[in-house]
């Protein structure tokens, strides 16, 4: 069951809709496009990021030489480092996420400098933003930037000098964590890490649209969860919105039967292995209708899969264990009469 809710003044107007994936319809992972085989770069899955630029090339953190952003054409070869090690303009210390902006900019978000490197569509140093808090994740909507960190959950508004502003908090509630989209139309989406739950905002911070999918699996039992005993609870992974308004909701979940993620060390010690944990992880992706409030196809998937940002394209590490490869590929619908 989906429900939607629009926000209307004071007096937001409800829908309840049934929605039941289609039977004949699926969800299909197509043209893969490999980043960087020919020169074997390592990945840091922790750094991890893909952005795409308007001539579809690909914009890369956590592959290629440390302390800079690797870019690959369409096909998936190795063109270019941007930036190299450093803390003037144009220079990284530890890049953990790319995205792309409205107008094809390519915002370069560096924790470990407290900044965010703003690129030109042909990746030309443009500026640079101060950070006075945390940002991990980020998007740019018409109501500018916005960001969120993980150990604070709450979105904030980026202004280009820096610093930070409430954003969409009404005053005595509690935040919570969310990702974040923009669609092709411009609004700004979000999906509740808490709750199955997505959000259109409107400029002045409010919520415009909520569309809710009550399941019993998502986000799973409450309390820690002891990983070495027990597969960890469902975790939304991001999504994206396409230019007809359907929401491509992704949601990471323990592949089955569960493995626990344990290894033994040469001093006998068990330890949780984070590589092998996250091996063990597989996708749900769901489409769902934001303006019907259905869902028009869901389907598993093998591996993690992350959006880039674009509608089609996600992202997903092959191999992740022993060579690991990036691996770009593109969503399609599929239905009884074919691709759509």
């Amino acid at each position: 069951m989906l429900v939607m809710v629009a926000a209307l003044l004071s007096h937001p107007d409800t829908v309840r809709a049934q929605g039941t994936a289609c039977r004949e319809c699926g969800i299909a992972l197509v043209d893969a496009r490999p980043l960087g085989v020919a020169e074997g770069f390592p990945v840091d899955q922790a750094r991890l990021s893909v952005a795409v630029t308007l001539d579809g090339r690909f914009v890369t953190t956590g592959i290629g030489p440390p302390g800079t952003v690797a870019v690959f054409d369409p096909d998936g070869r190795y063109q270019a480092a941007v930036g190299r090690v450093g803390g003037g303009p144009g220079e990284y210390l530890g890049p953990t996420r790319v995205i792309r902006g409205l107008a094809g900019q390519l915002l370069v978000i560096d924790p470990d400098q407290g900044r965010i490197t703003v690129l030109s569509p042909t990746l030309q140093l443009v500026r640079t933003i101060p950070m006075t808090r945390r940002v991990d994740r980020l998007a740019e909507s018409p109501v500018g930037l916005v960001g969120e960190n993980f150990e604070e959950p709450g979105l904030f508004r980026i202004p280009d000098r820096g610093g930070w502003t409430a954003f969409g908090q009404p005053e005595g509630t509690r935040p919570a964590a969310r990702e974040m989209t923009v669609s092709s139309v411009e609004h700004l989406w979000t999906a509740r890490t808490d709750q199955y739950v997505l959000e259109r905002w409107n400029p002045d911070g409010s919520v415009g649209v909520v569309v809710s999918r009550p399941v019993p699996w998502f986000p799973g039992p409450p309390g820690p969860v002891d990983l070495a005993s027990k597969p960890a609870p469902p975790a939304m992974a991001g999504f994206l919105a396409d230019s007809a308004a359907n929401l491509w909701v992704l949601i990471a979940e323990t592949r089955l039967p569960f493995q626990p993620p344990v290894v033994i060390r040469s001093d006998g010690r068990r330890e949780i292995d984070l590589d092998l944990w996250l091996s063990r992880r597989d996708t749900r992706i769901e489409v769902i209708d934001s303006r019907r409030g259905t869902v028009l196809a869901e389907g598993r998937h093998r591996g993690l899969i992350w959006p880039t940002g674009t509608f089609p394209l996600v992202y997903s590490v092959r191999d992740p264990l022993n060579d690991p490869v990036v691996v770009v590929r593109r969503l399609v619908l599929a239905t009884g009469g074919g691709r759509r």
